[in-house]
């Protein structure tokens, strides 16, 4: 048994009001807190560590050549004119999005134990280091080169404090050689790397020089029972439960053609930026007061959940829902790694459907080879994690 707590910083995205996100975050902080909520045996005597996650909101950072070179391209005056819009819809939709907004701020207030009361400046970060044994990165996106804030990577963390990673994730195939450098320098300075990713580990280790491991993400790791243990019983008769982040029309046709033929109601949550207008056939489905146990609830209670979403695929299989996952978006396929990934990890391949093919029930000898599956990965992430704190 160790006889030392260790006093944790948690340095992750939490509050970009995505369902996800909120809910990596949330995890992580719990089950590095009190790892028995995973209902996993490790024959350890692991005591609770104090974990704080960091009250930051992550800056862009753009290369001074990178900002020239989108100056001349097309897509920065159509990211521009996509900016505008969303400042038109929302204005137009205030009142809904509030809502929304209001209850991803309720969870956080409730579920989060943060290091200060008050978003932390730059210039604060030393500062408020000092009393932390660990500060750990993880998990969400935060590497990702193409959103990469300098401050997730950690330099700035004294060099006699130690520095690990849990699921932290690039969310690429191929790291752009430009990054070499930034990824190397920041990170061969960690004493553990875990990331989420399968595809560009090889890559990453290269180019640090660190054995680095790939884990489950956090919600994951929680597991079911925890995440049960939040829901509340959807009022509704028999539904399908609708949930996409990518910008494909057909899929919001699909899901209302599948529910009525299988005369099935919908609830959906739609989007409160520029693909709101692909959602315009779920908005009268649409609930706007749903905080991230809600969007739970909605998938524990769900007769079939259709969606192209990482985090609504990786709950539906926790709790034992049928679901069919979409293609997010073809030009970009690293948005879909990450579920084909998962998919291939618990065998459930056939769950990732085109328009065209019927979503399908899951058997319970299947779901049994499902959750041995599963186990046997999230055992290994936890011991990872365990063994980091304590090395």
């Amino acid at each position: 048994m160790r006889e030392i707590m260790e006093k944790i910083l948690l340095l992750t995205w939490y509050k970009n009001y995505n369902y996800g996100t909120a809910l990596q975050a949330y995890s992580l902080q719990k089950v590095i807190k009190d790892s028995k909520i995973t209902g996993i045996n490790t024959n350890d005597q692991y005591l609770a560590d104090e974990c704080y996650l960091l009250p930051y909101m992550p800056k862009r950072k753009t290369s001074m050549m990178h900002k020239v070179k989108k100056a001349f391209m097309f897509s920065t005056y159509v990211k521009k004119w996509e900016q505008r819009r969303d400042k038109k819809i929302y204005k137009a939709n205030e009142k809904n999005f509030k809502k929304r907004e209001n209850a991803f701020l309720g969870f956080i207030n409730e579920n989060y134990k943060l290091a200060m009361d008050h978003e932390i400046k730059i210039e604060e970060l030393e500062s408020i280091v000092e009393p932390y044994d660990i500060v750990m990165a993880g998990s969400d996106q935060i590497w990702n080169p193409e959103a990469l804030d300098p401050v997730y990577l950690m330099e700035w963390v004294p060099e006699d404090t130690k520095k690990i990673s849990y699921a932290s994730s690039l969310s690429t195939t191929n790291i752009p050689e430009q990054y070499y450098p930034i990824y190397k320098r920041a990170l061969s300075r960690l004493k553990a790397i875990s990331i989420r990713d399968t595809a560009c580990r090889e890559q990453l280790e290269r180019i640090v020089g660190k054995d680095i491991k790939t884990v489950v993400d956090p919600v994951i790791l929680l597991g079911a029972d925890e995440l049960k243990a939040h829901t509340k019983k959807i009022d509704s008769k028999p539904y399908v439960f609708a949930y996409f982040l990518g910008n494909n029309f057909a899929h919001r046709e699909f899901t209302v053609q599948y529910a009525n033929d299988k005369k099935l109601d919908i609830h959906a949550i739609i989007n409160v930026g520029s693909d709101f207008e692909k959602d315009r056939i779920l908005e009268k489905f649409a609930d706007w007061e749903v905080d991230p146990w809600k969007f739970v609830s909605y998938i524990n209670d769900a007769d079939m959940v259709i969606t192209d979403s990482f985090h609504a695929t990786v709950i539906s299989v926790l709790l034992h829902k049928n679901f069919a996952v979409l293609e997010k978006d073809s030009s970009r396929p690293e948005q879909n790694n990450r579920i084909k990934e998962f998919l291939a990890l618990v065998g459930l391949e056939e769950c990732w459907c085109s328009e065209n093919n019927q979503a399908k029930n899951i058997s319970e000898d299947k779901w049994l080879e499902v959750d041995k599956k599963l186990y046997r990965s999230r055992e290994e992430s936890l011991r990872w994690l365990m063994e980091a704190i304590k090395c």
